[in-house]
């Protein structure tokens, strides 16, 4: 009868040696690969970390340029010469690098050349720029590709003088210095420019192009 240290072992045929159980063999298995998966593990791990790390360096670097993209728009300034006026508050400029910019003069609209007073104003805008050095204070590029910016010549605003003369309205809907509503209060006061003109042929820039749409 077999004793108990004969139980975990059996025999090769025909051979005297005995052989490792099944149960036995396995578990030894385990110990020996268990090293390995944890080699594995550590090394997945350290490559999912690399690749997170990367993927987290590219987002950083996009939103850097992106914020820098958004600043440039909004507070650089440009200097060139006023090669021609458009009408009264849009004019071309050359940059002191050569490159022409399309100007809309921010936080004021002037009237449309078809409207009332339109030829005043853009004769009034021609005055003040051509030909002259003008500085920029762009605040951003509207949706025709135009530099929306603050003109000076010299220390002269022209935003705030077209619309202390009377030769356009403060644009409200995108205004951003409160001072300009009171020069055009105390234009439409002393009937300069456009105030002088008849109630009913002061419609103001944005109303008159909604009922008057451009051709083509």
């Amino acid at each position: 009868m077999p004793t108990h240290r004969d139980l975990p072992r059996s025999r090769h045929p025909g051979t005297s040696r005995y052989k490792v159980s099944a149960p036995r063999r396995s578990a030894w298995r385990k110990v020996l690969l268990a090293p390995l998966y944890v080699v594995v593990a550590l090394a997945a791990f350290a490559l999912l970390s690399s690749l997170i790390s990367g993927f987290q360096a590219l987002y950083d670097a996009s939103e850097s340029v992106n914020s820098a993209s958004d600043t440039r728009d909004i507070t650089a300034d440009v200097t060139g010469r006023v090669r021609s006026v458009a009408d009264g508050d849009t004019f071309l400029l050359e940059t002191t690098e050569g490159v022409r910019l399309v100007v809309r003069v921010a936080e004021i609209d002037a009237p449309e050349q078809d409207q009332p007073f339109g030829d005043q104003s853009k004769r009034a805008l021609t005055k003040l720029v051509s030909g002259r050095s003008v500085q920029l204070l762009v605040q951003t590029t509207d949706t025709y590709g135009r530099a929306v910016a603050r003109p000076y010549v010299g220390t002269t605003d022209v935003s705030a003088e077209m619309i202390a003369s009377g030769s356009a309205w403060v644009y409200r809907h995108y205004q951003r210095e409160a001072r300009l509503s009171d020069l055009e209060r105390a234009a439409k006061q002393a009937k300069k420019g456009l105030w002088a003109l008849p109630a009913a042929q002061r419609q103001p820039p944005w109303e008159w192009r909604r009922t008057h749409p451009r051709k083509g």
